[in-house]
């Protein structure tokens, strides 16, 4: 099984993180690894049972990846363990070795429940995690440190996203304007652009994406790369 999948390249290596279950209890998330971006080759499953337990609410979401300035790779993800009774929280691990055949403990980021679907951005030397609430509305909160200190900056439907969206996806346009991805849950891949800022009033209405599929747009939750030059 591969859900939630998130791409990134670093130096010549395409990765890829994802859930390895659909909607099943899980303790790990799976890594592959390409050198063409086409042909993937799997690489392990990275353990969280340190925080899930092992039983029927084990859970890892939706894991993501974030490459820092320093060149520091991370992934993202929500974790749901026996103690916290199917309330999801966003934690962070990271490969200790150059083959990512290695990786840390998770590390508890965000202390808000049931927050799913991190996404993280760095903005004018902030770190901003977007993710989804309980309401199944589209939030992010920001801090000054990548792994701790997050305030939630909103709350509600601030931006008119609607609900229900999850899996968000961000990413700058060459006028620095923002379009967002957002997954009607599983019912389609809706899009926003909003300011520099992101400021709540600039966004865009919600619309779909063209369908690219028997009159329906079948990508959820992923990642989009930006790319110079020619793809192989």
């Amino acid at each position: 099984m591969v859900r939630d999948p998130s791409i990134v390249k670093i130096g010549s290596t395409w990765w890829v993180a994802h859930s390895n279950v659909n909607f099943a209890a899980t303790t790990s998330f799976d890594i592959a690894k390409s050198t063409d971006g086409h042909n993937f080759t799997y690489v392990m499953s990275v353990d969280c049972s340190s925080v899930t337990g092992n039983d029927a609410n084990s859970a890892v979401w939706a894991p993501e990846w974030f490459v820092d300035d320093d060149e520091s790779v991370h992934v993202f993800m929500a974790l749901r363990s026996t103690a916290s009774s199917g309330n999801f929280f966003i934690y962070e691990v990271h490969p200790t070795n150059s083959e990512f055949t290695s990786w840390s403990a998770p590390a508890g980021l965000h202390s808000t429940p049931a927050a799913i679907d991190p996404y993280m951005v760095k903005r004018n030397g902030r770190y901003y995690l977007w993710w989804k609430d309980a309401g199944q509305f589209i939030q992010h909160s920001s801090s000054t440190s990548l792994l701790s200190g997050y305030t939630q900056d909103t709350s509600g439907d601030w931006a008119g996203f609607g609900t229900p969206r999850e899996g968000p996806f961000l990413y700058e346009l060459p006028n620095g304007t923002w379009m967002i991805l957002l997954d009607n849950n599983g019912n389609g891949m809706y899009y926003s652009i909003g300011n520099a800022n992101w400021d709540a009033g600039s966004w865009s209405a919600p619309a779909l994406l063209p369908p690219i599929q028997g009159g329906k747009f079948v990508l959820q939750h992923g990642s989009v790369v930006k790319l110079t030059g020619s793809f192989p």
